[in-house]
């Protein structure tokens, strides 16, 4: 049962920061009512705000993220370590994340499929059918939109419709709200998660959560100090709650702690 709520934590979590990601810093409207327009407004006011950037650390309420530069992948790939609170080494190693590529294909795969207003912004809405050719990640859910402001180009949403299952989400929603400039770059400060889950997984929790209650009491403490508020905003989430996440501070062209990415 452990291995299963720390993959759901980590896909959770993979999710949020590529919606983090996937931002842009400007104020320039897209001008055509496009796929391709839309989002080639927002790559290339994304690749002027990390113009410059070698690095940067974003510090929330549950995880440090630290990026880096890599240098063979373009204006817009970093090296991506995360390391959740109370955590002595990052959580499953480094990846690389690069905007430019998965941009290029919400371009191509997208479809403008209209405007709607998302916590009191004017979006487009950007379909797209086949999530998993913007990223593998994504194979399990059968569609995903975009709603990106029509006046500031932020990302203020992602729906994600899945395929259910035992192992597969039902569905996600993503807000990204409270966009907010530090250090040169445009982030939303808070990010709330709605998981939709499948009857199984409920169980599966359910199953857990008795799991470590039955443990003896010095396992059970241990326990809870390794997944720390994990659990808690897991089960808030099979209750029908969203997982919010707040950034607390952004740090750019800092120096990144010895071994991060090793």
């Amino acid at each position: 049962m452990r291995s299963w709520s720390t993959t759901f934590f980590r896909r959770s979590l993979q999710a949020i920061l590529c919606a983090g990601l996937l931002l842009s810093a400007a104020t320039t409207p897209a001008t055509a009512q496009d796929a391709a327009s839309i989002i080639s407004d927002v790559r290339s006011n994304y690749i002027e705000m990390f113009e410059g950037v070698d690095n940067y650390v974003m510090e929330t309420d549950m995880h440090t993220t630290y990026y880096k530069r890599d240098a063979n992948g373009g204006p817009l790939a970093f090296q991506t370590s995360t390391k959740l609170k109370g955590q002595p080494a990052p959580m499953g190693g480094q990846s690389v994340q690069n905007q430019y590529e998965q941009l290029d294909r919400v371009a191509e795969h997208g479809e403008y499929v209209g405007t709607e207003t998302v916590n009191g912004v004017e979006c487009y809405v950007i379909r797209v059918d086949d999530p998993s050719k913007i990223d593998a990640n994504m194979a399990p859910m059968k569609e995903i939109r975009y709603y990106i402001g029509v006046d500031d180009n932020h990302i203020h949403r992602m729906n994600m419709t899945g395929e259910g299952g035992q192992q597969g989400l039902q569905g996600m929603t993503m807000n990204l709200k409270d966009y907010r400039t530090a250090d040169g770059l445009t982030m939303p400060w808070v990010m709330e998660m709605q998981a939709e889950m499948s009857e199984a997984q409920r169980k599966q929790m359910q199953q857990l959560k008795q799991q470590m209650e039955q443990m003896p009491e010095e396992q059970r403490k241990r326990m809870e100090q390794m997944m720390g508020d994990q659990m808690k905003r897991m089960e808030a989430m099979v209750g029908g709650e969203p997982m919010v996440i707040r950034v607390q501070s952004i740090a750019v062209n800092t120096d990144l702690p010895d071994g991060i990415f090793e």
